[in-house]
């Protein structure tokens, strides 16, 4: 991963990360415990946790959940999130370049959009020595479409970008292509869709955790920035709401 440790890129957004950004839906965990086989006996890692969505969500049909994450107040937040759930994770400080081979081998290591933030070579490398024979990487990510309204918003976040990786990670989700070169070359995948109905504050909350365009960022433009979103989203409000669908997605690696 990029040094976290120095950058504290996410730190400015937990807060908004635990209140705006989607959770998984039920459909989707429980297709991604049925494509993998899991069950009590199994241990998964969730790397780069964030808040705990994915761990949180994946631990009643597992055994034991490690979720790794280098943002202190990151693996705080997946604490609450698991507090509230009535789960337990176990929770670790670091990163993907901090990794080591634990007593038990892994099942699942799954990653919900943080792969790219990772030197994904290496990080599948080390995994390697970590992911039992049968085991699997799993990529999950969601795209929200919203049609017009969608790429307005699109629009001002590339406008506002302050964020020197920006046109680095922007260019670095070739992620299928980099699993074909590793130990984990046989993909497969699956996906499902939903739909809900959001409000201008929670579009511009969302704008605001994605870190090109997070607090710390924007800093004293953050008010033109909200501004703008909501400028962009005001055509395309119908009865206070915009319509947004998802598209949950996983992609499976497993070795041949």
């Amino acid at each position: 991963m990029i040094d976290y440790a120095k950058e504290r890129r996410f730190a400015s957004t937990v807060d908004l990360y635990r209140r705006y950004r989607p959770r998984y839906p039920q459909a989707f965990i429980g297709g991604l415990v049925e494509e993998l086989a899991l069950s009590a006996a199994d241990t998964v890692m969730d790397l780069g946790c964030g808040p705990g969505f994915l761990a949180v969500a994946i631990k009643p049909f597992v055994g034991h959940v490690i979720a790794v994450d280098p943002e202190p107040m990151m693996i705080e937040a997946a604490r609450s999130e698991a507090e509230a759930a009535g789960v337990t994770l176990e929770l670790v400080e670091g990163g993907s370049a901090t990794l080591e081979p634990g007593p038990v081998l892994l099942s699942a290591v799954l990653m919900g959009r943080s792969f790219h933030w990772m030197d994904r070579e290496a990080t599948l490398a080390r995994l390697e020595t970590m992911v039992a024979p049968s085991g699997a990487v799993v990529l999950c990510q969601s795209t929200a479409r919203g049609g017009d309204w969608t790429e307005a918003v699109a629009a001002v976040r590339e406008a506002f970008a302050n964020d020197p990786d920006h046109p680095r990670k922007r260019g670095q989700h070739d992620h299928e292509a980099v699993l074909a070169r590793s130990p984990f070359s046989v993909i497969a995948k699956f996906a499902i869709e939903d739909a809900d109905r959001v409000d201008v504050e929670d579009i511009v909350g969302q704008a605001l955790t994605m870190s090109s365009t997070s607090p710390d960022r924007l800093a004293e433009r953050r008010p033109a920035f909200e501004a703008a979103i909501r400028a962009a989203v005001a055509p395309f409000v119908q009865d206070g709401c915009l319509e947004r669908a998802h598209t949950f997605e996983a992609i499976i690696a497993r070795r041949p």
